[in-house]
């Protein structure tokens, strides 16, 4: 009954880091991040003209959301190519390097976009998105900066990509969104964006209390860690 009522999608949230370095009240030298948004074409059947990651329907032959995940980046983007060479282009070792599409992307736990605000998409049930972060390789040779710089769409699905700044612009982007989206993002990022206060910090403990799921009992840890860390001022932004 649920697959009747559940509409499963991955998004796949591509970090770029920045060249800049961090601001002078930035106590460590933390590499800082930019995201891809993708804005959704005009005449696309759901939420036309809204900014989104890399999305998709899951696909029968997909088998799990990892999969659906890298074959919408391959369809929808030129990262494929774009690593493909980045492997094989002679960083002067002579070896080839390990550093792949599929070892760039990073799953987090999936969210629930209710009925009442999926605007009838998809005959108005509930859509299931399964998010990923890829985060792209530090621009420390010539081969790593055109993977970054020369990312292009592919296909019909999106009219528009621009990178911004994940604090200044993103989270507090009031253009339309598809539903979730940011949420998706904290949870594809294990929330290490997150602003918290020791309210949901006593939330995420006890999440981590009563989990039950193995998948999902890492993934709460690894967001209470976090928080512990900013409360005690040992997170610098």
């Amino acid at each position: 009954m649920e697959s009747l009522s559940i509409k499963r999608v991955v998004s796949v949230f591509i970090l770029r880091p920045i060249k800049s370095p961090p601001p002078p009240t930035t106590t460590t030298q933390q590499q800082q991040y930019e995201v891809a948004l993708f804005r959704r074409c005009a005449t696309m059947p759901t939420f036309p003209l809204h900014w989104a990651g890399i999305s998709g329907s899951m696909e029968e032959d997909d088998g799990n959301p990892f999969e659906a995940a890298v074959r919408e980046l391959q369809e929808k983007t030129n990262l494929g190519e774009l690593f493909e060479k980045f492997q094989h282009d002679d960083d002067g070792s002579g070896d080839t390097r390990n550093i792949g599409l599929r070892s760039c992307i990073k799953e987090g736990l999936h969210v629930d976009v209710p009925t009442s605000r999926s605007k009838g998409a998809f005959g108005g049930g509930v859509i299931r998105v399964y998010p990923f972060a890829l985060t792209l390789p530090t621009a420390n040779s010539d081969s790593a900066s055109s993977i970054w710089s020369n990312l292009q769409m592919k296909g019909t699905e999106h009219d528009q990509m621009q990178f911004i700044d994940i604090n200044t612009q993103f989270l507090t982007m009031t253009e339309p969104c598809v539903p979730s989206l940011k949420l998706a993002f904290h949870h594809a990022t294990s929330g290490s964006y997150l602003k918290v206060s020791p309210f949901n910090s006593n939330l995420l403990v006890n999440a981590h209390l009563t989990a039950v799921s193995k998948y999902c009992d890492p993934l709460v840890y690894e967001l209470h860690s976090y928080h512990l860390k900013y409360e005690n001022g040992s997170k610098t932004e």
